[in-house]
């Protein structure tokens, strides 16, 4: 065993030993290598001729300038080479030559700026290339060409700004690139065709402006794409090809304005959509046409004023629509018709102001109603009407100043009503009459002042488990004011 080393078995362990080269006497039969944490700044060719049998050769963070060709001549069983973290700005032709079982090869972290041409010719057996947060600038069209069994390729954090035709044709069994961080502004059309097998494309980061229509095609086994923070325009045919991407599209903090119509009408197999953060203003009719197995729909942190009728039309099986923080102030009749199968409608932190009766008719399978946080002064009659399968509605933090008693009719399933931080200061006798599914009720920082067994305030609520009333007005508690809260094991009246 060398030296400063340690050995057990058939494993040799030099990390952090202080090396400045690599030790002579190593055993043949060793099969992991480590000498990492070293001060290590060459490699001699032929250093390691005789180690046939070495399997894994761990090289992390040492300060490596250079591969010269032939550096690893004699190491026909390597599966795993690591040479991540040390400073090396090139890869020539003939580096890796011989290393034709090599499965893993990391050399991320480093200064690469080039990748010689056929650089990686013979390593057909690698499946995972780490080539990430390095300084390359181009990826040339014959960059990888001999890596037919590659099945992840690293490239993030580089520099790239163009990708040649043709750079990726070899690579017929990729499953997952990644290319974010990086300074792309184009993709060309025919960019990934040969990579029929990709299941997951990750461009976020870049300085994207436009994608050719035919960028995405042959991307025929795509399930996620990531464009997040970029600044595409998206046009009617940007995913063209793309009609089999069936999980995720992401499009956040890109500074979309708008989307034209039928922008997605290719896209019908796909199930999520990310569009938070972005600057849209208008939903227009016919917007996500053809998005007919869509089942989240993000659309939180724009800049959404108005929701033209017939705008979620289309999207048939949608599960949850997300409207969080935009600034939506009137919610008008049949905006969310077609939306059958909703389960889910985030509206919190807009600037409703009014809701029209008959809003939520069509969303029979609606369970959760998130409305806090906006302007809302009063609740029309037979708002709700129609959610028979509503578990939860959030209304805190508006300004409604009165419950009146047919206000929740129709919500026989509701089980959470949140009703804090508003201004109430009366409750119509019979207003929770019809919520006899009701276990938690919220109606803390009112001002309501009177609660008692005349007004009939909790007539109707015989599932009741929870009663916040805490930071009111209340002065007076009638005698059987909690009669018929026959199951009521939580209330709260401090602050009174």
């Amino acid at each position: 065993c060398p030296g400063p080393c340690y050995c057990s078995g058939r494993r040799v362990y030099c990390g952090g030993s202080g090396l400045t080269a690599i030790p002579n006497n190593i055993p043949n039969t060793t099969t992991w290598l480590d000498m990492r944490d070293n001060g290590i700044q060459t490699i001699k060719n032929n250093t390691f001729i005789g180690l046939s049998n070495l399997m894994y050769l761990y090289l992390r963070n040492n300060v490596i300038t250079t591969l010269s060709d032939g550096t690893f001549s004699g190491l026909s069983n390597l599966r795993g080479l690591y040479i991540r973290y040390n400073l090396i700005r090139k890869i020539h032709s003939d580096t890796f030559n011989g290393l034709f079982n090599l499965e893993d090869l990391n050399l991320n972290h480093n200064f690469v700026r080039s990748i010689a041409n056929g650089a990686f010719v013979g390593l057909s057996n690698i499946q995972n290339l780490y080539v990430d947060y390095n300084s390359i600038t181009t990826l040339k069209n014959d960059t990888f060409s001999g890596l037919s069994s590659l099945q992840y390729l690293y490239l993030s954090n580089n520099a790239v700004t163009a990708i040649e035709s043709g750079t990726f044709s070899s690579l017929s069994s990729l499953q997952y690139l990644y290319l974010s961080n990086n300074a792309i502004t184009a993709i060309e059309s025919g960019t990934f065709s040969s990579l029929s097998s990709l299941q997951d494309l990750w461009l976020n980061d870049n300085g994207i402006i436009t994608i050719d229509s035919g960028a995405f095609s042959g991307l025929g086994n795509l399930q996620t794409l990531d464009l997040d923070d970029n600044v595409i325009i998206i046009r009617n045919d940007t995913f063209v090809g793309l009609s089999r991407l069936y999980r995720d599209l992401y499009l956040r903090n890109n500074g979309i304005t708008a989307i034209e119509s039928g922008a997605f009408s290719s896209l019908s197999n796909l199930q999520n959509l990310y569009l938070q953060n972005n600057s849209i203003a208008t939903i227009d009719s016919g917007t996500f046409i053809g998005l007919s197995n869509l089942y989240y729909l993000y659309l939180q942190n724009n800049h959404i004023t108005t929701v033209i009728s017939g705008a979620f039309s289309g999207l048939d099986n949608l599960w949850t629509l997300n409207l969080d923080d935009n600034s939506i102030t009137n919610i008008s009749y049949n905006i969310f018709a077609g939306l059958s199968r909703l389960s889910s409608l985030h509206l919190r932190n807009n600037g409703i102001i009014q809701i029209e009766s008959g809003t939520f008719s069509s969303l029979s399978n609606l369970n959760y109603l998130n409305l806090q946080n906006n302007d809302i002064t009063t609740i029309d009659n037979e708002v709700f009407r129609g959610l028979g399968n509503l578990r939860t509605l959030n209304l805190d933090d508006n300004i409604i100043t009165s419950i009146c008693n047919d206000t929740f009719i129709g919500l026989s399933h509701l089980y959470y009503l949140h009703l804090s931080n508003n201004s109430i200061a009366n409750i119509d006798s019979g207003s929770f009459s019809s919520l006899s599914s009701l276990v938690y009720l919220y109606l803390q920082n009112n001002g309501i002042a009177t609660v008692d067994s005349g007004t009939g305030t909790f007539v109707g609520l015989y599932n009741l488990r929870k009663l916040s009333l805490k930071n009111n007005n209340i002065r007076h508690i009638g005698a059987k004011t909690f009669f018929s809260l026959l199951n009521l094991e939580e209330l709260y009246l401090d602050g009174n």
